[in-house]
């Protein structure tokens, strides 16, 4: 995978763009607002999303695919050009269409456009400077992707599972509980150092400080916080370097450039299963518009064995 990246300050750097189609999700925020609006005016045809986990379909323009039947995105909304409105899109949104243009085996580059927040709004009542409500709630069951359920072949290998944390400790917490009952893991934590603002890594230190204890805690790395390309060569490198026995997943659960690179890179290899908990975002989880990014993707291929 290919990368390239812009940050803009104004609408300016839009107003020559002409995507085919631009995939866009809920608005929960001001950033979101300030997003579909770039992404509505920058491309032909604009498609709202919706990925249902208890139904395993993701909802596009009216239409709905199960998850196993992502080509016909392709199929059915052909471009060459694709815009992915990043901060309103989930995880799931972004990794099905993303999977779905690669199944084709063609020509393909992905834009993704993604706001800062200017602040994250403080949890009600919390005792810390380090507590947000950014969710109201997360799924009460799992619900695997189907396309990225892959099992593990030696029962006595050791499962890989690389996390992206962000603020929310909670998350990572319910991910080591879940699961226990299964093959014996270990966990990479990620964390997002740089952090979009100064001081904003000690909220994720902090929230997930009592979890980096954990046994099954293998390793801590770093990643930046608004850089895809980085997030992306952790997996990579962390993909190189498995047991090719045992299983490798990957959970986003932090930044939604880390998200975009998980997505990727989940994406582009057949090898790769994925744990998400999809969160219902809280409206007015953050405070203005901090700086819009434009990143870029291309693949010379399609999807790898």
């Amino acid at each position: 995978m290919n990368f390239s990246w812009v940050s803009v300050c104004a609408d300016d750097a839009f107003k020559s763009a002409s995507y085919d189609v631009a995939f866009v999700g809920a608005v929960v925020d001001e950033r979101g607002d300030h997003c579909l609006s770039i992404a509505t005016r920058a491309a032909i045809r604009t498609l709202n999303v919706n990925y249902a986990a208890s139904e395993y379909k993701i909802h596009i323009g009216g239409k709905s695919w199960r998850a196993n039947e992502v080509e016909n995105i392709a199929l059915e909304f052909p471009a060459k050009n694709i815009l992915f409105d990043a901060t309103t899109l989930d995880f799931p949104d972004l990794l099905l269409i993303i999977r779905g243009y690669l199944l084709l085996g063609e020509e393909v580059t992905f834009y993704f456009l993604y706001a800062e927040p200017n602040s994250y709004n403080g949890a009600s009542g919390s005792k810390t400077r380090h507590e947000f409500q950014l969710s109201d709630s997360y799924a009460s069951d799992y619900y695997p992707i189907p396309g990225f359920i892959n099992l593990q072949i030696n029962p006595n290998s050791v499962g890989s599972v690389t996390v992206f944390v962000g603020f929310e400790g909670a998350r990572l917490r319910n991910l080591i509980a879940d699961s226990e009952p299964e093959v014996l893991k270990r966990f990479n934590v990620v964390f997002g150092i740089p952090p979009f603002k100064t001081e904003w890594e000690t909220h994720s230190l902090m929230e997930n400080a009592s979890i980096l204890l954990d046994q099954q805690v293998e390793e801590i790395l770093y990643a930046g916080a608004n850089n895809p390309y980085s997030c992306y060569e952790v997996l990579s490198m962390l993909y190189r370097s498995r047991d090719c026995s045992s299983s490798f997943e990957v959970a986003p659960l932090g930044t939604k450039p880390a998200a975009i690179a998980a997505a990727l890179f989940a994406a582009e290899h057949r090898g790769v299963s994925v744990r998400y908990d999809y969160p219902r975002r809280s409206h007015g989880r953050s405070s203005g518009v901090g700086k819009v990014h434009l990143f870029t993707a291309w693949c010379d291929g399609g999807v790898r064995s």
